[in-house]
């Protein structure tokens, strides 16, 4: 779930702009770079740095709109800013000092954006807001719709995170004197009687003794295009009589707004957040509302035991599990409890990665967020007017140069408390069970330039505009040529020089294995970078592995990974399902490597190093990625030759040629975008009339055709199947696809085959396009069309044919949505003389419905338009042509509402995507076996850490610590060696619990016997009944460089019984047990299973029992049973 927003602000709308500063600043960008004074800019541009916030303030832009001179003084910024721009530029082209004309060049366009777009621009955007030209010499006014735009601007930047409805709540704490219009009380009760199915609803209430307006207003939307939603919001809130009214004795302002992505909960109103915590047949929690990012794991059983256990009930409408949380709220918390307090305590009850924002009608001054579980992050910036925050730091770039990150208080969660008192910002954090927390402040390396669409259509077409560029910045200034070789700038890389000192430490195990991973497209960059990197270290003596995220834990054995480096692909760095495993990796030993394109997120945090794609603030806005894709399988090359260089699989002449062509990649990116004509052509011929697609490749082409598939699938909503060339007519010639053949980076004996493959496929109705070398014409006259490629070596070809069959994607999107044009025309058509019946034209309107026949029967919309819409279609068409009359307003909403199912099958909004989000934030949760708390404390009292047992003895204490219920006793005992024939003798010492005693045979030094000399003898953990047989014993040896230090001996207390499939389940984790079990039971028990023998058990007998001792005692022999059962029937029939 997708995008949150929120601001909190005081009011104080009389605070003077502070504008001076600007004056010697505007001369000095003037004058200076002419002079080559370049420090001077420098300066400049850090004094624009240290007043940003006053920049970006309320009472700044009030100056601008209402004070000409101060306008002026801003203008003549921009041209300062854009004249030092123009000379930097130029130095550039020159050849100037590269490293300092590239900073100032980023620092002025960031400057003169800001000044430009988010300060002067801003007015403009306002009257989409204001409900009147006048109301900009209101300052109340101009200050709420100022307000309003900064969220909502934020918002639409977090739509490509999910857009499928959006909500926005308005909380103004009015002044004490202030009360409505009477004109305006029938508005007030219409709109309070809106329940949360419709939107609109509008609360007047009284807060400590002053007036408080609450105006809430939703949007839904299966399909649209970016910023529908935002200029809905926008539409309804010009429109809000009862908030302008109140907007003049405002005391304050409280804004929350969310975009949504469903994972939960059908897309409608009613499941739009924010969502309220009222329920049928409570009076409490309407003037609860939360907004909600992620799951709520535990959402049934919460909504029986807390809802419908008490006879109370959620609307039927609201299907969304979110409303849970505010639920919670209204229903088991004190009201008379603080606001942090109560959130809290919500947030204990809920299981799932979550992150929320809660408004309090009651405390309109106070804003409470919170976050808990992987995945879900909010970011909250102070600003000169009050708090800000959003679940992606991209939201505060326009606002803010830096953040306090709540993505850090893990399972247990976190709880912040932002307020404001007087003219101070208050935070205040606290986890979920009550400790204080805190979060650093850090700054933000990206500005709202950096996520500007620019003049083109779609985000998607401006960022692949941008792949080249995306890739030079991966590369540049990691390292340098030296005579035949390369020299690596080990710094340039995150945490480079740890990586070098773990890849040759002494002290650790030698690394043997990479492991890659990744979800989506960044997995298929992983698959990429895994061929890139076996072809790198073929020399050495490592093994890369790929791996879907999720597949690494749950399926596979649950070993250590010590000796691996894992290499987590992601674009975002908050991909749930990555992270999680990102997580369980690092506790199984593994070094964490971070591919990742933003700096500062949860993935960077996690990871022990990490290389950033581009510069790690090319921010990617469509929900299909591209550049991101190319940069991270440079980013993979790039490591890739950094790992051979360090472990010299690799000589200095083939590292500087693999290197050349990498830099060669950019140039030929961008010769590939040359060849978006012919593609475009293609898919108006093609993909718009064949419904059936596949993508094949073999060898490094099946990389691009792996991540061609998924974008293709994204943009044009398809099923693709990918395949390997040669086995594509083992499997399903019989759909006669539209097939993308990658062939341009073959061996010379496997073109022959593959073009021998692609006849197979035309021979069978199939349309083959082939993706194939520039020189290549072997493919002419076989395939339906040809796509020639530019060369290029080190193994990088498949990225040239991913970068084409990302172009195709984007023009098969657009030209199938093309095809619904005439349906679109045809309803405006219909809704207009639905709306003025007196205009009807039947003439008119038959034209318009033919030209939708006409396009269906030209084949146009084969692709997507399902058959049964074009025949239900057809008979609604010969049913107008039939009649005379003008239809009935019910017959034309009819045609109206067809005509618009049939639009949504057609509709490809590119860069947002149906049902699917840029950043998916729920995900897999993994959940792994933990050393329980009671031993870990038991641990801790001894003075040992749990890293100083042995992989396998911690898991088997992780085995069974679901069935540990108490430790009564602890010891630790020092070892030392008495003999080399396993002799050692034990002193105890450190004690706790039951186990503080003083008639220990250890009390002083003495030879180890029992079961804790076992435990030395063999070097692993034992299981005990202690001397007198009524104790539960765990003895495990404490090791340090490979040889035991101390012993521990833990006494335990057991559950009296559990299930038998997870006492099963227990001892096939407890190293041979469960074998022994079944080797005992065929000896002394045959012809039963194991559940008959454990039946009637308790966990102490089947752990700590000898198997055999088991078997022979305490099972009841299966003859013995049925000779009972022999004995009892004969006796009931004596007895009938």
């Amino acid at each position: 779930m997708c995008g949150i927003v929120g601001f909190l602000s005081a009011g104080h709308l009389n605070r003077p702009a502070a504008l001076t500063v600007y004056s010697d600043l505007i001369q000095n960008l003037k004058d200076a770079p002419g002079r080559n004074e370049w420090n001077k800019v420098e300066n400049a541009l850090a004094t624009l740095a240290g007043s940003f916030d006053e920049l970006m303030s309320f009472a700044t832009f009030h100056d601008v709109v209402t004070h000409a001179p101060s306008k002026n003084v801003l203008t003549n910024l921009v041209s300062a800013l854009k004249s030092a721009l123009d000379v930097v530029g130029k130095r550039i082209a020159e050849g100037g000092s590269s490293d300092l004309f590239r900073k100032l060049s980023e620092s002025l366009r960031d400057y003169l954006w800001q000044v430009e777009v988010e300060v002067l621009g801003l007015e403009d955007k306002l009257n989409a807001i204001l409900p009147d030209a006048e109301s900009k010499k209101n300052t109340a006014r101009l200050f709420l719709a100022w307000s309003v735009e900064r969220v909502l601007g934020s918002l639409d930047k977090l739509e490509v995170r999910g857009r499928d409805s959006a909500g926005v709540t308005v909380v103004l704490p009015l002044k004490a004197n202030w009360s409505l219009k009477p004109s305006l009380n029938d508005e007030l009760k219409r709109r309070s009687a809106i329940d949360e199915t419709a939107t609109g609803n509008a609360v007047l209430s009284s807060s400590k003794k002053r007036p408080v307006l609450r105006v809430m207003h939703k949007v839904a939307n299966l399909v649209g295009k970016l910023g529908d939603n935002g200029a809905a919001l926008r539409a309804a809130i010009k429109g809000d009589s009862l908030l302008w009214a109140a907007a003049e004795a405002l005391n304050g302002i409280n804004i929350v707004a969310h975009t949504r992505w469903a994972s939960n909960g059908h897309i409608t109103i009613a499941n739009c957040h924010p969502v309220s915590g009222q329920v049928t047949g409570s009076p409490a929690g309407r003037d609860i509302l939360a907004v909600i990012n992620g799951d709520i794991d535990n959402y049934a059983q919460l909504l029986a035991t807390a809802v419908r256990s008490r006879g109370f009930e959620c609307n039927h409408a609201v299907t969304t599990d979110a409303k849970i949380l505010p639920v919670k709220l209204a229903l088991d918390t004190d009201p008379a409890a603080v606001p942090d307090e109560r959130v809290m305590m919500a947030l204990r009850a809920c299981n799932g990665s979550l992150a929320t924002a809660v408004q309090f009608m009651d405390e309109p001054s106070q804003l409470i967020v919170g976050q808990q579980g992987s995945g879900q992050a909010l970011y909250i910036g102070a600003t000169a007017d009050g708090w800000i925050f959003a679940s992606e730091v991209y939201g505060l770039a326009a606002v803010c140069r830096s953040y306090r990150a709540m993505n850090t208080g893990g399972e247990t969660g976190v709880v912040a408390d932002l307020a404001i008192r007087g003219d101070e910002l208050v935070f205040s954090g606290r986890r979920v069970t009550g400790e204080p927390w805190n979060s650093s402040v850090e700054e933000i390396s990206i500005f709202s330039r950096d996520i500007f669409r620019g003049e083109y259509d779609h985000f998607i077409e401006k960022e692949i505009a941008e792949a080249a560029a995306s890739v030079r910045k991966t590369f540049a200034g990691k390292y340098v040529f030296e005579g035949h070789g390369v020299k690596f700038l080990t710094a340039a890389f995150g945490n480079g020089a740890a990586l070098a000192e773990r890849l040759h430490a002494s002290d650790r195990k030698p690394v043997r294995r990479i492991l890659i991973i990744g979800h989506g497209t960044a997995s298929i960059s992983g698959f990429g970078i895994s061929y890139l990197m076996k072809r790198a270290l073929s020399r050495a003596s490592l093994d890369v592995e790929w791996s879907k995220a999720s597949e690494l834990f749950g399926f596979a054995s649950n070993s250590r990974l010590d000796d691996t480096i894992v290499v987590a692909v992601s674009q975002s760095g908050t991909t749930t399902d990555t992270n999680r495993i990102v997580d369980i990796a690092r506790k199984r030993g593994a070094w964490v490597l971070a591919i990742v394109n933003r700096r500062n997120s949860s993935l960077v945090q996690k990871s022990d190093s990490y290389l950033y794609t581009s510069d790690g603030r090319d921010v990617e806005m469509s929900v299909a990625s591209t550049k991101a894709y190319y940069s991270q399988v440079a980013a993979g090359k790039l490591l890739s030759l950094f790992l051979a260089d360090q472990l010299h699989a690799l000589d200095g002449p083939e590292l500087a040629a693999e290197l050349l062509e990498l830099e060669s990649l950019p140039a030929k990116i961008e010769t590939v975008l040359k060849l978006m004509p012919q593609l475009t052509e293609l898919a108006k011929t093609y993909a718009v009339r064949v419904r059936n697609w596949a993508v094949v490749g073999n060898g490094a082409n099946r990389v691009a055709a792996e991540e061609i598939r998924i974008k293709l699938s994204e943009l044009c909503y398809k099923a693709i199947p990918a395949d390997v060339t040669e086995d594509k007519k083992h499997i399903d010639l019989s759909t006669e696809p539209l097939t993308i053949v990658v062939a341009n980076d073959l061996l010379e004996e496997v073109v022959q085959d593959t073009v021998k493959e692609v006849s197979i496929f035309k021979a069978h109705n199939g349309r083959p396009l082939v993706l194939c070398a520039a020189d290549e014409s072997r493919f002419d006259g076989v395939a339906q069309a040809v796509i020639r490629l530019p060369e290029i070596g080190g193994g990088l070809g498949f990225v040239l044919a991913t970068v084409a069959g990302h172009l195709f994607g984007v023009a098969a999107a657009k030209a199938i949505d093309a095809s619904a044009q005439p349906l679109r025309i045809a309803r405006a058509e219909l809704t207009r003389l639905r709306d003025n019946p007196s205009l009807w034209d039947r003439k008119t309107v038959m034209a318009r419905l033919s030209a939708v026949t006409e396009a269906i029967e030209s084949g146009v919309t084969d692709t997507a338009l399902p058959a049964s819409l074009g025949a239900i279609f057809a008979r609604q068409v010969a049913q107008f042509e039939r009649e005379t009359a003008a239809p009935s307003q019910a017959e034309l909403d009819k045609m109206i509402a067809f005509l618009h199912v049939m639009i949504e099958e057609l509709s490809r909004p590119i860069d947002t995507i149906r049902h699917q989000a840029k950043t998916v934030t729920v995900g897999v949760s993994r959940p792994q076996l933990e050393l329980s708390p009671l031993i870990e404390e038991a641990l801790w009292r001894l003075g040992l850490p749990a890293s100083s047992l042995k992989d396998r003895d911690r898991e088997m204490l992780e085995a069974i610590s679901p069935l540990i219920t108490r430790v009564k006793g602890a010891i630790r005992y020092a070892v030392t060696k008495l003999s080399d024939e396993g002799d050692w003798a034990l002193k105890a010492g450190t004690a706790s619990g039951e186990s503080r005693t003083t008639d220990s045979r250890y009390l002083n030094s003495a030879p180890a016997a029992g079961t804790k000399r076992t435990a030395l003898r063999t070097g692993s953990m034992q299981f005990g009944l202690g001397r007198n047989g009524g104790q539960n014993i765990v003895v495990a040896p404490i090791w340090q460089e490979g040889v035991p230090t101390d012993l521990l001996l833990m006494d335990l207390d057991l559950l009296s019984e559990a299930p038998v499939t997870q006492i099963i389940s227990i001892l096939k984790m407890l190293r041979s047990r469960y074998d022994e079990l079944v080797e005992a039971i065929g000896e002394y028990q045959p012809g039963r299973t194991v559940s008959q023998v454990l039946e009637g058990l308790s966990p102490r007998d089947v752990i700590f029992q000898d198997a055999k001792f088991l078997l022979q005692t305490m099972v009841e022999p299966l003859q013995s049973k049925e000779a009972k059962k022999a004995k009892m029937h004969a006796a009931e029939e004596v007895l009938r």
